[in-house]
């Protein structure tokens, strides 16, 4: 029997951090990189949603809804699907805004 021995601070560090923090700039990096550390859907799901709402906050608009679509392919939530769909509406770009001809 082979007992590998890792620090968990290192490796559960980004998604703590994800998980927690205020600074929306240190949780879309540390989310980033906690999506790199693991290919499992049940945790893939709420790092895709923390990070969406993080990209919003910044108003980095068309990241967040990629992650939001990463989010709903994985897991449909319809809670989650209303909060992308406001965003859309939110920050509609003016050329595709009705009424201006565009």
């Amino acid at each position: 029997m082979l007992v590998l021995i890792v620090p968990t601070t290192v490796v559960a560090e980004p998604f703590g951090i994800c998980a927690h923090s205020r600074n929306v700039e240190i949780k879309v990096a540390s989310c980033s990189e906690a999506l790199k550390q693991t290919s499992l859907p049940s945790i893939r799901v709420w790092v895709y949603r923390e990070r969406a709402r993080a990209e919003a906050e910044l108003g980095n608009i068309e990241a967040a809804q990629a992650d939001y679509e990463m989010f709903l392919a994985l897991r449909f939530d319809p809670k989650l699907e209303a909060e992308m769909r406001a965003l859309k509406q939110e920050y509609k770009p003016a050329s595709l805004a009705p009424g201006d001809g565009g």
